[in-house]
Formats: C-alpha cells, sequence, structure tokens
C-alpha cells in the first residue's frame, strides 16, 4: 500500500520496517529523472521549488496503482492534486497540466507544453516499470535491522 504523508507530522517510530521513498529517491536506475519530475521542468511547474518535491511526491502518490496514468482520470488527479500542497509562486494551471499529462482521458489540445522539446515522453502514461523497487527485505517483513532508544534511560522502542 503506497500512501503520501506530510513527512514532518509523522514519528519516525511510525514507519519502523517500513519502505519511505523521498523525491530523490525517484530517481530511475539508468540515473535518469522519473517522468513526473522531467514533467514538472518541461511544463515550467516550479518557480522557487519550494513546494516542488511535495507536489511530485503528492502525484506519485497520486498515479499509484494507475499503471502509470493509464487508469487515471482527469477528475482524479484533480482531486488528489487538491489536498495537502500549496505554492505560492507558480499557481496550480502548471502543476495540474503535469497531472492530466498522464491521463488518457483529457481533451486534445488541453495542455499547455511550454518546453521546445516534443515527444511521447511528455504526453500520456508513462512506464510504471520506473518506479521504485520496495526493497525485499521489506516485502519479506524481515525487519530493517534499525533498532531505535527513546529517553534518558535509553529504553528500546
Amino acid at each position: 500500500v503506497t500512501r503520501t504523508v506530510t513527512s514532518c507530522l509523522v514519528p519516525v517510530v511510525s514507519v519502523a520496517g517500513a519502505a519511505i521513498t523521498t523525491v530523490e529517491g525517484l530517481r530511475q536506475k539508468n540515473g535518469e529523472a522519473h517522468p513526473i519530475q522531467t514533467r514538472f521542468g518541461h511544463h515550467f511547474a516550479s518557480q522557487c521549488g519550494f513546494c516542488t518535491p511535495g507536489m511530485v511526491m503528492q502525484m506519485y502518490g497520486a498515479l499509484q496503482g494507475t499503471n502509470g496514468g493509464r487508469q487515471a482520470s482527469v477528475s482524479h488527479m484533480e482531486k488528489q492534486m487538491e489536498c495537502g500542497n500549496l505554492c505560492r509562486c507558480t499557481g496550480y494551471r502548471p502543476i495540474l497540466d503535469v497531472a492530466k499529462s498522464f491521463c488518457e482521458d483529457r481533451p486534445a489540445g488541453d495542455l499547455q507544453l511550454v518546453s521546445d522539446e516534443k515527444g511521447t515522453t511528455l504526453d500520456g502514461p508513462y512506464d510504471a516499470g520506473a518506479d521504485p523497487i520496495v526493497p525485499d527485505f521489506i516485502k519479506e517483513g524481515s525487519g530493517t535491522g534499525l533498532s531505535l532508544t527513546l529517553g534518558a534511560h535509553k529504553q528500546p522502542y
């Protein structure tokens, strides 16, 4: 199960044994940026960059289980992107354009691509095989090897 959370509000002990993916962890095995990150750049969906990591992760969470956007509707993506992140610079049109760029049910000509680069990698669903892989030790439930201690008496948690 993939959940997008506000990391500053989640106690670290509550995620013991869970796989955690950050915006840095979305990078593909070949070193290239994830399709969401690439499209953020080509749609100029980021200005100051303060909200960008949260927006990228919110979009990643919204696209999970949609086969790279093949089963995602425009209304689903719009609703998912309403939650949790505020942008004070860019406005939401380019951010929503990125979200809608993955959906097959959007009207033709609906997006305003501002980058000079044209190509199929900037439009339509992406190969979900590019998504990070959950480590085997998490899948197998063998634990993380983390030991946490709390308080002055170093009580194990």
